[in-house]
């Protein structure tokens, strides 16, 4: 059923004109129900979630587009990193406006080959990992085409036995939002929620 859902996302994409209706989103707050969503495969795994998302960082993005994004790309890290390993969501404020939100996981890592091929739709990373993770390689690709929909972008860290690091550049939220967030959360600067 995922693989089906993840080949009508793909086919979805070319006539979606979602991005359309962006809005100002608050990742510390958009995480929970993202976290969620991955429970089973992290409990099943044993792996620790830690997540840093500062309060008073915004993005511009679509709602649900930011949701499958982030969904997606920590899902594939829980699925890669080995059993009782951990995963980290950060997000920090980028060049130009921009924030980046970044997911670190101590999977088996990729060559520079594999990344190219990552977000590539319908194209495995790799044989090896393949064989032992399964997909029909559209996850990180489904991530590429929406994040540009968005206007941002991914990026990776990742070299081989190293785990991965994958950031997502997204614009960042207004002014009026980020004002609104410092007074209700009365300056404090860092969020930490954990999964465990």
């Amino acid at each position: 059923l995922n693989i089906i859902n993840q080949v009508l996302d793909m086919v979805s994409l070319g006539n979606s004109g979602d991005s359309d209706t962006r809005s100002v989103l608050q990742p510390s707050t958009e995480i929970d129900p993202i976290l969620r969503s991955v429970e089973a495969i992290r409990r099943e795994k044993g792996v620790t979630i830690e997540c840093r998302l500062p309060p008073h960082l915004f993005v511009m993005c679509n709602a649900t587009h930011f949701r499958q994004i982030v969904t997606n790309v920590v899902d594939n890290a829980l699925k890669f990193t080995g059993q009782g390993s951990s995963v980290s969501i950060l997000a920090d404020s980028g060049p130009d406006g921009q924030v980046v939100i970044s997911v670190r996981d101590e999977g088996p890592g990729m060559s520079q080959r594999e990344i190219e091929r990552a977000v590539k739709p319908f194209v495995q990373i790799g044989d090896h990992l393949t064989r032992r993770h399964g997909g029909v390689g559209l996850g990180l690709a489904i991530v590429s085409r929406l994040c540009e929909m968005n206007a941002g972008s991914i990026s990776f860290e990742s070299a081989p036995g190293r785990g991965t690091t994958v950031h997502l550049t997204l614009p960042s939220g207004s002014d009026d939002a980020l004002s609104e967030c410092l007074a209700d959360v009365g300056g404090e600067d860092q969020c930490l929620a954990r999964a465990s």
